[in-house]
């Protein structure tokens, strides 16, 4: 509802990445979409046969936020030690709606390759869109955040309009791992933004 919006925060967002290279435009617009194209039946087909090890290797990964090591902190930063109890418990729910229909499972991969596709290989169509868009833009992400691109993210904010604030010492989960920092840092951007006045 444009006419109604009058700011958007963006968090860790999945925006269009830079591309480095004329080579790696290429290999995007070949091997990338063979990928995209093959990756979500790939996936249902691995999920009919493994959903419950999948869904059971996960909630023991997520059981207790403080034990989150190795490659997944390597990829995620921050310290997922940080994580309320309460929200995990909220992901543990959610996996184990997900074991009670794993049917439903299916529509991630397909939403995944969505998500690739934008920001890799189909760019200006989602560039086109976020150019378009007429009011402030915040755009917000955790400076130890690895699934992130930060440059990409400090170009997009180049946008009339559009502030980038990248928050130190927080991963790829800055709203549960520091909601106090997140929060704090979304009510000093609409202090400034002219009818919002200063949010309490």
């Amino acid at each position: 509802m444009p006419e109604k919006t009058r700011g958007v925060v963006l968090v860790a967002p999945a925006l269009p990445r830079r591309r480095t290279s004329p080579a790696e435009a290429l290999e995007w617009q070949t091997l990338g979409r063979l990928v995209v194209a093959a990756g979500p039946p790939m996936t249902r087909a691995v999920l009919r046969l493994a959903d419950r090890r999948i869904l059971d290797a996960k909630r023991t990964a997520i059981n207790d936020a403080g034990s989150i090591s190795g490659s997944w902190t390597d990829l995620i930063g921050g310290d997922p030690g940080r994580v309320s109890r309460a929200q995990v418990d909220l992901w543990l729910d959610a996996l184990e709606a997900a074991r009670e229909h794993p049917e439903r499972l299916a529509g991630t991969a397909a939403a995944f390759a969505s998500i690739v596709k934008a920001m890799f290989i189909t760019q200006r169509p989602t560039n086109e869109a976020l150019d378009s868009v007429r009011v402030p833009v915040f755009v917000l992400w955790g400076r130890d955040d690895h699934v992130v691109d930060p440059t990409s993210l400090t170009q997009h904010a180049r946008r009339p309009g559009w502030t980038p604030r990248p928050i130190d010492d927080v991963g790829h989960l800055l709203p549960v791992e520091a909601p106090d920092l997140c929060t704090q840092a979304v009510c000093q951007w609409l202090a400034v933004i002219p009818g919002f006045g200063r949010p309490t």
